[in-house]
């Protein structure tokens, strides 16, 4: 299957389930998951209702936002924990990578199992876990159009996240 692009703001996505990465600390602090803090309230109470610590790997909440409009779902935003720590610089590890790809294809499956189940479409920043996580894109990339390959999904919308 060939991803599908979108060349807009993804926090302009109405419906669907849009897909971010989260880390496994209990912070939304920056990037696009402190924007959808900020939009979604919600989100991060659903959030810090769940315990933190890197057994939260592969780990997907869903939270709705809004209700139905005219038989039209309303857009629902998946918390992927994708990675354990955050940020680029010590006190933390110095690592240059937080990006968990074992989690990153975990987190794929149960979202994209969820749109299939709902009958949706997914919304993925472009790309996931590959802004201040550090992650490759190309890697990123290989996950989803594998993991949307074995699936038979075709609707998965990769938005180009110009915030």
């Amino acid at each position: 299957m060939t991803l599908k692009y979108i060349n807009a703001n993804i926090l302009s996505a109405k419906s669907g389930i849009l897909m971010h990465g989260v880390n496994c600390r209990g912070t939304m602090g920056a990037g696009l998951a402190r924007q959808l803090r900020e939009k979604f309230p919600a989100i991060y109470k659903a959030y810090m209702s769940e315990n933190v610590g890197a057994e939260m790997l592969g780990t997907v909440q869903f939270v709705e936002i809004g209700q139905f409009v005219k038989d039209k779902p309303p857009l629902i935003v998946a918390n992927c924990w994708t990675q354990v720590l955050f940020g680029m610089k010590p006190p933390y590890d110095g690592a240059k990578q937080h990006a968990n790809y074992p989690a990153i294809e975990e987190c794929a499956i149960k979202v994209v199992q969820k749109a299939i189940d709902d009958n949706t479409s997914v919304h993925v920043p472009m790309w996931l876990g590959c802004g201040l996580a550090g992650g490759d894109p190309a890697v990123v990339s290989k996950i989803f159009d594998d993991v949307t390959n074995k699936m038979l999904f075709k609707a998965l919308y990769v938005w180009d996240n110009k915030i």
